[in-house]
């Protein structure tokens, strides 16, 4: 096998890796959601007035994480929004993949270290939000956004540029 052939399959391991993490960890973030309302649901019966204060903090909870959880309106970890992360980083291997020259890997570099930005930003979030676990998954789905970023820059800068044809005198 190849260098270039090595650093494309290096970089989509990397990026399905990342992209498995994402799909984890806001799976399990939407889920642990779910849960906590539905504890505190269960202890909110035990008496009217420990129902009320129960009631006015979830909405407070509630509250702070939709806004924290949204982008010029749109919930980030709505379904359709994962799904289309998903196929965009599928399309980007497939691109990578199809078209293995400078220009596809330089913008695979630069597209990976943004991924690798909203990464961090998930994980200062998840660590202010003491939730270990989604924290773990950001984590790791930043490094291998790093990752694949160094993979794709290597490529870049060990690809030939095209070369176009010269044109006729």
């Amino acid at each position: 096998m190849n260098t270039p052939r090595r650093l494309a399959a290096l970089f989509t391991t990397q990026m399905l890796l990342s992209t498995a993490a994402f799909v984890i960890g806001v799976t399990i973030e939407k889920n642990q959601g779910h849960s906590e309302s539905g504890v505190e649901q269960a202890h909110s019966g035990e008496t009217s007035e420990a129902h009320e204060r129960t009631e006015g903090e979830t909405t407070g909870t509630e509250t702070q994480s939709e806004t924290s959880e949204t982008v010029a309106g749109v919930d980030v970890e709505s379904t359709p929004i994962v799904l289309l992360g998903v196929v965009a980083s599928l399309a980007l291997i497939g691109a990578v993949l199809r078209w293995p020259r400078r220009e596809v890997y330089a913008i695979a570099a630069v597209l990976c270290l943004g991924l690798a930005i909203l990464d961090g930003s998930e994980l200062s979030h998840q660590l202010d939000e003491n939730s270990g676990t989604v924290a773990t998954f950001a984590a790791l789905a930043l490094l291998l956004h790093l990752g694949a970023a160094a993979v794709a820059a290597l490529a870049a800068a060990r690809s030939q540029p095209d070369r176009a044809t010269p044109a006729a005198a």
